[in-house]
């Protein structure tokens, strides 16, 4: 299998290794055949918490969701947002993140968003950031959620500057 390199010899091999509770090895053999779902099934079952994130990460979206709950279940809330966040589920990941305060993770995220995403993810983000004084990021997202009256009230209030990118955003297209 090392010198072949063939992904169904290393399926096989790790299927093998699994009934023979090489469980370490079975991972690795499942991970080169990139059967991921296989490999993430034995770590979670044998603890290999470690390997799992890795491991999540190079799968399915259903996969990552799935070790994502896992996370979430063991409180370790971080792994949980990026994962969620990159299996597509990003109003989960959000309420993680409002949950326990995450403010780097729910950063990420915002980070992330734009016109094109979900308007009430926009507004949640919102309202977070400013219940927390974090204004500028808030009038931000305000922004991006074309709720520009109140991102100009908010500039005034709180003294936040308007750069070009947000005064081009906020001027509406010449007809």
């Amino acid at each position: 299998v090392a010198e072949s390199k063939d992904p169904a010899a290393a399926f096989h091999l790790g299927r093998q290794l699994e009934a023979q509770d090489k469980i370490k090895e079975a991972v690795m053999y499942y991970s080169r055949s990139k059967r991921y779902s296989h490999a993430v099934r034995l770590a979670k079952k044998h603890g290999m918490v470690r390997e799992l994130m890795n491991l999540s990460l190079q799968s399915t979206p259903r996969v990552m969701i799935d070790t994502a709950t896992y996370f979430e279940k063991r409180g370790e809330y971080g792994k949980a947002v990026q994962l969620y966040q990159r299996g597509g589920r990003q109003a989960r990941a959000l309420d993680i993140c409002f949950k326990g305060q995450l403010f780097e993770e729910l950063e990420l995220i915002a980070d992330e968003l734009n016109t094109d995403s979900d308007p009430s993810l926009l507004q949640r983000c919102a309202d977070f950031f400013l219940d927390n004084q974090q204004h500028a990021r808030a009038c931000h997202l305000l922004v991006l959620s074309k709720q520009y009256f109140r991102a100009l009230e908010m500039c005034e209030q709180y003294d936040i500057p308007v750069n070009e990118e947000m005064a081009e955003a906020m001027t509406p297209e010449k007809t």
